[in-house]
């Protein structure tokens, strides 16, 4: 679709032949270098349907929002991770998926970018069931060339909480315990090889950690490349005890792999160090915005992931 006048907003949808309590939509999207926004929806019936929707724009922001009646409501925003660049043009995998929870908490909707969650929040209000898969692009000047391809449309008949499912479970019992009660799980998409993440905020000293489990080593370490490649720093040795650096670390007799640390590029600031653990598959990151290295290596002794 292309996009030519300020402040448009085009939609294209697929009608679902019944109503459904969670609906789960994919897509490549492409952009231009104009300004706006893309991402994906879930519409429900009628000639005018609302939508909830997550969008990703040449900002590099996410965006989480109710379309009702022609209003358009945040839910929550927030910056890309940094290794996300879509400024100036780019490609990006997207998901979206809601689900008409039935509490008082409303609808649930996650965003999805390249296989990572940037976006979790629920509405406080229930639009409905959901009728219509939708992508959506927005523009303000200049305008903002947008394609989608490679679209998929999951749906579902019954609302399950992540954290019931199993491997999430599995990951949470490898969190340490001083924090487990900060964390949120959340649902892979994009990729096979991730099987469960967990989120939590604060982790200890750290404003935030993540744990992600993947199923083969190859992707653990493409994982880990992905993860450290937006740096922007020269990793191929040092310490991080003392600064910047990457190498590879070991337990005897026990776990190993590799590790990381940097500055912290997103809005939170401060230093981030990402580690795995090859015996466990799991990836695990962490961002410190008080002290210094060293601080940022001795909360590292303790994140785990516990055996």
């Amino acid at each position: 679709m292309t996009l030519v006048s300020a402040d448009a907003l085009l939609t294209s949808e697929r009608t679902l032949p019944e109503p459904v309590v969670v609906l789960r939509v994919e897509a490549s999207a492409t952009v231009s270098s104009g300004d706006g926004a893309v991402g994906l929806a879930c519409g429900t019936g009628g000639a005018t349907p609302d939508l909830l929707m997550g969008t990703v724009s040449t900002h590099n922001t996410w965006r989480l929002a109710t379309l009702t009646d022609g209003t358009e409501t945040t839910i929550a925003e927030g910056p890309l991770p940094p290794e996300i660049d879509l400024g100036g043009g780019g490609s990006a995998d997207l998901g979206v998926e809601c689900a008409a929870t039935g509490t008082d908490q409303g609808d649930r909707i996650a965003l999805w970018v390249d296989g990572r969650v940037v976006g979790d929040a629920t509405t406080g209000s229930t639009l409905g069931a959901w009728e219509r898969a939708t992508i959506v692009a927005s523009v303000t000047e200049p305008a903002l060339v947008a394609f989608f391809d490679d679209a998929i449309v999951d749906v579902g008949s019954a609302y399950a909480p992540v954290d019931a499912d199993p491997a999430v479970l599995d990951l949470f019992s490898h969190v340490p315990v001083a924090w487990r009660e900060a964390c949120t799980a959340r649902r892979p998409m994009g990729s096979e090889a991730l099987l469960a993440g967990v989120v939590c905020a604060p982790a200890g000293d750290a404003v935030q950690a993540e744990y992600y489990r993947y199923a083969t080593t190859d992707a653990l370490d493409a994982a880990f490349a992905t993860a450290i490649e937006g740096s922007g720093q020269g990793l191929d040795s040092g310490d991080c005890a003392i600064g910047p650096g990457a190498l590879t670390w070991s337990v005897p007799g026990g776990s190993s792999g590799h590790v990381a640390c940097f500055e912290n590029r997103d809005t939170l600031g401060g230093l981030r160090i990402v580690w795995t653990d090859d015996r466990l598959g799991i990836l695990a990151l962490g961002v410190r915005t008080d002290g210094g290295y060293p601080e940022l290596y001795d909360w590292w002794l303790g994140a785990g992931p516990d055996p």
